[in-house]
Formats: C-alpha cells, sequence, structure tokens
C-alpha cells in the first residue's frame, strides 16, 4: 500500500462506539487515504451532555473540513457513528455532499439487544425483543453490555468467518492502542437512549450508500431494507459477505468509492 499522505482530506470517517477511537485504522490504513480519521471526545462515566458534546466536536470538524476544501465532505460513518451523521445531516446537510454509512447502528438498546440473543442464545429477544427494547433504561442497556463484555472470545462474533486473517490483524493492533473507553460508552448511551430518531426528510438531497454485512449480529435480517429505508429514504443498500467489521473485512477503496 502506498502510505503517502494525500495533501487534504475530502472525506470524515466517523467512529463507532461510542467510546471507540480510530486508533486501529490509522494503525491498519495509515494515511494513503483523503481521510479525516475523526477522534470523538472521551469523558468520565458521571458526564450528562456526552453525546451532545460529541455531536458538536463532529460538527465543528465537519465544518472546518468544508471550509478548507471549499466544498461540502463525503462523511462515512461506521457502526453507532451512523446515529451521529443522522444528527448531522439534520443540524448540518449543506456540509455534507454524501453519506456513506457501514454496519449502521442507530439505536443502541435494540443492536445490543440483537447481540445480547445472539451470544446468549436467548433467541426470544429477536426482532421483536430488539424493537421492543427502545425504553430508554439506561440500566438494563448496561447490564447487557457488561454481560456482551465478558462473554468469552466475545470478538469473534463480530467478523465473518472468512475473516480470519482481518480478525487477527486487528486483534493485534486493538491489543497495542486503548481503542475502547468504557466510562464514554457509559456517558454517551446514558443521554443517546433518552433521544428520538429522527428519519430524514423524503425530500432531501444526500446521496446515501448503506453497506450491511450479511453475517453482523446487530442487523434484523427481517427488517433492515424497510428500517433503514425509512431512516434514510432513497438509500441505496447492500449486503455483503462480512460481518459487522465492514472498514477491517472490505476493502478501503471500496467502501471509499475510489475503486
Amino acid at each position: 500500500m502506498n502510505r503517502n499522505k494525500p495533501t487534504q482530506p475530502t472525506t470524515l470517517y466517523l467512529q463507532g462506539g461510542p467510546g471507540l477511537n480510530c486508533a486501529v485504522e490509522r494503525h491498519l490504513l495509515g494515511e494513503a487515504f483523503p481521510v479525516r480519521w475523526w477522534e470523538p471526545p472521551r469523558f468520565p462515566a458521571e458526564t450528562n451532555d456526552a453525546y451532545q458534546r460529541t455531536l458538536d466536536a463532529a460538527a465543528q470538524t465537519l465544518l472546518a473540513l468544508q471550509k478548507s476544501n471549499g466544498e461540502p465532505i463525503a462523511v462515512v460513518a461506521w457502526s453507532f457513528g451512523a446515529r451521529v451523521a443522522l444528527d448531522l445531516a439534520h443540524r448540518m446537510s449543506e456540509a455534507i455532499k454524501s453519506l456513506t454509512l457501514l454496519a449502521p447502528t442507530v439505536c443502541l438498546e435494540s443492536a445490543f439487544a440483537r447481540f445480547y440473543a445472539h451470544v446468549s442464545g436467548e433467541h426470544s429477544l429477536g426482532a421483536k425483543g430488539a424493537s421492543a427494547s427502545w425504553t430508554g433504561d439506561h440500566d438494563r442497556l448496561m447490564q447487557r453490555v457488561m454481560a456482551i463484555l465478558t462473554t468469552p472470545n466475545v470478538f469473534e462474533h463480530y467478523w465473518a468467518k472468512t475473516s480470519h486473517d482481518q480478525f487477527a490483524q486487528h486483534s493485534s493492533a486493538v491489543a497495542q492502542t486503548d481503542w475502547f473507553d468504557l466510562p464514554t460508552f457509559t456517558a454517551v448511551s446514558r443521554e443517546v437512549i433518552q433521544r428520538p430518531i429522527i428519519p430524514l426528510a423524503s425530500g432531501h438531497r444526500l446521496p446515501i450508500r448503506i453497506w450491511l454485512g450479511k453475517y453482523d449480529p446487530y442487523r434484523d435480517p427481517a427488517g433492515d431494507f424497510s428500517a433503514w429505508n425509512m431512516i434514510f429514504p432513497g438509500a441505496t443498500i447492500q449486503i455483503e459477505e462480512c460481518g459487522h467489521m465492514v472498514p477491517f473485512e472490505i476493502p478501503t477503496a471500496r467502501w471509499l468509492g475510489s475503486e
């Protein structure tokens, strides 16, 4: 790979999480692409406005890139980054050239209900149980998250079985970084699950691509297409032979649209 740094970022990458940073992306993907690997702020667990401050920081970064480029910026969002992208599109769509959403999640409660059912075998949760879990009950969400985090070899579930090489590379990179911060997850999730998910208006102008992993345990295969078309009207949706880790399982040039 050519690791020469491009002169000017033309794409803003919004990390998943909450509580993740872009250390692994920078380590594995380097600076070969014109991407600003955005670093979300981190917070103590008791912070009350962590999601709002995260959204404000993303908006400031997007605005700065728009000004320096003199034109709107392509936004790529992975996992929970899609929720930040959605709220940015409501707030400042004029600064956004396009949206590419990789294995998106916008409702933490339903996503973690599905993942918990996947790793625990409590399949009674299923799609209906996940939908019914939009309660704003942060204690219950954190109980599920902690049960997931203490599951043996839990991160294997995020990948397609054919992605073992990428999984090994990613695991090695994670071991060298502070990739995940639980206090930040706690603070951001407490606030964001109280906020409504507001779909984009049907007449919006943004080109939107959504990439779903066929083996993503966060997915609701029965309802994905209708749900994403409701939240992001007019989006093109494709399913890839991968898990939740789309940025690492699919070649970067593909999801950036540069090949």
